[in-house]
């Protein structure tokens, strides 16, 4: 969130994927920053209680089919949806069921591995 605010401060522009630009990219740092945090924290307190975390076993194991399958619904939600013109509560709804789908795609593959 800082390094938006900075961002945004410095550059006078907001966020902008198809431009590319330096609050763009600073958008992605942080959330990936604090993606990443949480899933250290995470990791932290499951080591301690001697178990794996969930998600790290399911991608840990099917990475390469996860991102196939990923790409192949983004791409499909691309050619279903217009994107551009879609209310925020919409976008919302489908990224939680993007997330829900790639989720139990992967957990399904874990389970049949296994």
């Amino acid at each position: 969130a800082s390094l938006r605010f900075l961002s945004e401060f410095v550059f006078q522009e907001s966020p902008s994927r198809r431009l590319l630009n330096f609050p763009f990219l600073f958008l992605c740092a942080s959330l990936n920053t604090a993606a990443l945090s949480v899933f250290s924290l995470a990791s932290v307190f499951f080591q301690k209680a001697k178990k794996r975390l969930f998600f790290c076993e399911i991608f840990g194991r099917n990475f390469v089919q996860i991102f196939l399958f990923a790409n192949i619904l983004t791409g499909s939600v691309n050619l279903a949806v217009d994107t551009l013109d879609v209310k925020a509560e919409n976008a919302a709804l489908v990224l939680l069921l993007y997330f829900y789908l790639v989720v139990t795609f992967g957990a399904a593959l874990n389970h049949l591995k296994k």
